[in-house]
């Protein structure tokens, strides 16, 4: 049996990861998933790390950034909300503040995709779409799509929730 060679190429490359051969291909599937996600939260640890580098020298961001880093890593998403505010709520320098309103938006994505996982291609494209517009700093739009999204979905109350507070964050934090 031939192998394509991107097939071949992917075990190569995601093979270590576990313990499946390299024909198995219907792991193929799960082994990538295993490996976008873990981009994921390596993104999140970068982003993370940018908060820390930023953050140096203001001991409550610092603090409230790390706590806000554990909630993630812990999924108490609706906490990492209250970090939010909280960090809102710090005197942070022109340059923190600009760090910290090009790291929320994509924190925001993270919290969406974590919360959000449908099957169904309709909602799972709006999330996708919600999600880049996040992480591209595109707050119009994703606005449009978080509102499609509690229109089209039969949403928990954490979800709604946790779109209330990613709403409320959109926009850039000004200066006092």
């Amino acid at each position: 049996m031939k192998l394509p060679i991107a097939s071949i190429a992917l075990s190569l490359l995601i093979g270590p990861l576990t313990s499946v051969s390299a024909f198995d291909i219907g792991g193929l599937k799960d082994k990538a998933a295993a490996v976008t996600e873990g981009s994921s939260y390596a993104q999140i640890a970068s982003l993370g790390s940018s908060l820390a580098t930023a953050f140096k020298g203001n001991e409550k961001a610092t603090q409230y950034a790390s706590s806000l880093m554990n909630s993630l890593k812990s999924g108490k998403y609706e906490q990492a909300f209250d970090y939010y505010d909280k960090i809102k709520s710090v005197k942070l320098s022109p340059d923190q503040l600009a760090v910290w309103n090009d790291v929320k938006n994509p924190l925001s994505a993270f919290i969406l995709e974590q919360n959000f996982d449908y099957q169904e291609s309709g909602l799972a494209d709006l999330v996708s779409k919600a999600s880049s517009a996040l992480q591209g700093g595109e707050t119009t739009e994703a606005s449009n799509y978080l509102d499609q999204l509690k229109k089209a979905a039969q949403l928990n109350e954490e979800q709604s929730s946790l779109l209330s507070q990613i709403k409320k964050n959109l926009l850039p934090v000004e200066a006092e």
